[in-house]
């Protein structure tokens, strides 16, 4: 069975029996498609759920993903090309309750987030088609954990140039910044940001050459 959606998006079907056993995707007629890959095909096994994923990008890469849900796996593509992500993966668990979610947009950037009894406690984002410096922010990733609530608890930023973030949050609320800085981009080695009610109230910086310098603020702004 085939289908050809807006922008020369087209698909392919293939069952036996009724059973889906590959589904193609390809993007436009000679490599003018409107999307970052040329094609995409989905494997399913006997029991037609989906097991292997293969990815074509323009620039030669290739991309496999393999699944093991064995029946809790979901993807959706966007076939009408409206949305800016190229698919989404569902997963869940044994009563059916959202598990993870993985989502794939058009600019390689990825982010994927696990859940536990309906509400979300990580997600991970990563820039480029290998989590590299080949993307196109000046990170690389952000990995960001929730409490109860849903509030954010720690977001870790790894940017391009080998600095990495630290924060930690209560209640919503940040609480500190921790910058490292070991691949030597900058003139300093660590950098430690405190705040006070969510307002900046101490920074503390060590330089690579031994200094240390401590700046204390008051209302957001600084005293000292």
């Amino acid at each position: 069975r085939g289908t050809v959606y807006p922008d020369a998006l087209r698909v392919s079907e293939t069952f036996v029996d009724g059973v889906p056993t590959e589904t193609k995707l390809v993007d436009g007629f000679f490599g003018d498609g409107v999307q970052p890959w040329s094609e995409v095909t989905l494997s399913y096994d006997a029991d037609g759920n989906i097991e292997r994923r293969d990815v074509k990008y323009d620039d030669g890469r290739t991309l496999v993903d393999f699944f093991f849900q064995d029946g809790v796996f979901e993807t959706r593509f966007d076939l009408d090309q409206k949305k800016s992500r190229s698919w989404i993966d569902y997963t869940y668990d044994d009563a059916g309750n959202l598990a993870g979610r993985l989502i794939r947009y058009d600019n390689g950037i990825v982010r994927q987030e696990g859940f536990e009894d309906g509400q979300r406690f990580i997600m991970a984002q990563t820039d480029g088609l290998y989590g590299n410096t080949d993307g196109v922010k000046s990170w690389t990733s952000i990995v960001t954990t929730y409490d109860a609530n849903g509030l954010a608890e720690t977001l870790e930023t790894v940017f391009d140039n080998g600095i990495v973030r630290n924060e930690l949050w209560e209640g919503g609320v940040r609480v500190s910044t921790v910058q490292t800085d070991d691949q030597n981009a900058k003139n300093w080695s660590t950098i430690t940001t405190e705040y006070d009610a969510g307002q900046i109230a101490l920074k503390t910086t060590e330089f690579d050459n031994g200094d240390v310098t401590v700046n204390i603020y008051e209302e957001g702004a600084r005293v000292q």
